[in-house]
């Protein structure tokens, strides 16, 4: 199931997977330009999850509005991100030493390499970032939460589509469903958005540094905190990421409440 959110990959896609499987359907292939990425698409993929059990199909991908980004349904219309899918191609499909994801991704799946010894760089949030880390240290995987998936040995960017076809390949190799194969668990993660008219002066006050650094510490290696000032809006963004989801919350809010008390 193709869902190509009204953007570049709706021609193409028709094109390319009817030739390596069968019975592929699509939506949201309009290519008049009106509505890419509304309501559809890797931005919106509860459609696809919908569609794909009620066509009770294998496996649902969801491209962005260019192509470059890739999230994934399983056969039981649940999400899988752009951490699940670096979990799917590193541990099932490339033997890899080392991948690359950012800030963002989930300390689950960095547990979750690490049991099958393989290392999780991460660069900043920004598919220029990840694939810059990637060429420093000569690896051929990386990618971000939001489904920015690099593979180097096929392309130097993001390709939906090729990553789709890659997937493909690993779910006729295994021959079980994808539910199957994502067998490790994410840490709950709370993130936050905060509008602010000086994103700048609040990211780099003293209070709020020292009090992102005390919750790392209660979180010892159990969670982690990331504020940082938003790249495209003005916001800062707060990410709190820990094993317990209260725990998460609880110093979500706090730290809320601390850069709302800075403006």
């Amino acid at each position: 199931m193709g869902d190509c959110s009204n953007g570049a990959t709706g021609k193409l896609a028709k094109m390319i997977f009817p030739k390596v499987v069968k019975n592929v359907k699509f939506i949201c292939t309009s290519n008049n330009g009106l509505k890419i990425n509304e309501n559809c698409g890797a931005l919106h993929p509860e459609k696809l999850c919908e569609k794909v059990v009620e066509n009770k199909a294998d496996i649902g991908f969801a491209f962005d509005g260019d192509g470059d980004r890739i999230i994934i349904s399983d056969e039981k219309g649940r999400v899988l991100d752009g951490d699940d899918i670096l979990y799917l191609l590193c541990c099932h499909f490339k033997s890899e030493k080392a991948v690359v994801g950012t800030t963002m991704t989930n300390k689950g799946l960095e547990d979750a390499l690490s049991k099958r010894n393989i290392s999780l760089l991460r660069s900043d949030v920004g598919d220029k970032y990840v694939a810059s880390l990637m060429r420093e240290n000569n690896l051929s995987l990386g990618g971000e939460t939001s489904g920015h998936i690099i593979i180097s040995d096929i392309s130097k960017t993001g390709d939906g589509i090729a990553c789709a076809l890659l997937l493909i390949r690993l779910l006729s190799e295994k021959n079980v469903p994808i539910s199957k194969i994502i067998d490790y668990q994410k840490y709950p993660q709370i993130n936050t958005k905060i509008p602010l008219q000086d994103k700048f002066r609040i990211i780099n006050c003293v209070k709020l540094r020292k009090e992102s650094l005390e919750i790392q510490k209660i979180f010892g290696g159990e969670g982690r905190v990331i504020v940082r000032a938003s790249g495209t809006e003005n916001k800062i963004r707060i990410m709190c990421e820990h094993k317990k989801s209260d725990i998460a919350k609880k110093y979500s809010s706090i730290l809320e409440q601390i850069v709302k008390s800075l403006t």
